[in-house]
């Protein structure tokens, strides 16, 4: 019997912004400011934290400017390997179907 076991891990909430901010704006804009724009913030990281995908919404004003709101955005995408990225493409979809929580 073959056991279908992942490392990935899904965030929301504080835990994902507090990530997201310290992995992508690398603490430069404050927390409050991210938080403000970039609306339901859910992450997908690694066994060891690292921020493989994520998505947001935009606030109704802005989201005119921003094509890709609300969709899974995969992040440094140049360097995960292919079966990596076969694995994330089916937690994201998962996710999207509402079938897999942590």
């Amino acid at each position: 019997m073959k056991r279908n076991t992942t490392n990935l891990r899904y965030l929301f909430g504080e835990d994902a912004y507090l990530l997201y901010w310290q992995q992508v704006y690398k603490c430069r804009p404050r927390l409050r400011s991210i938080m403000s724009i970039d609306l339901n913030l859910e992450i997908i990281t690694d066994s060891n934290f690292n921020i493989l995908a994520y998505r947001h919404d935009i606030p109704e004003d802005i989201k005119w400017m921003v094509m890709n709101a609300g969709l899974w955005q995969v992040w440094n995408e140049k360097h995960l390997h292919y079966s990596k990225m076969l694995e994330l493409k089916s937690f994201m979809s998962l996710l999207n179907h509402k079938v897999c929580w942590n």
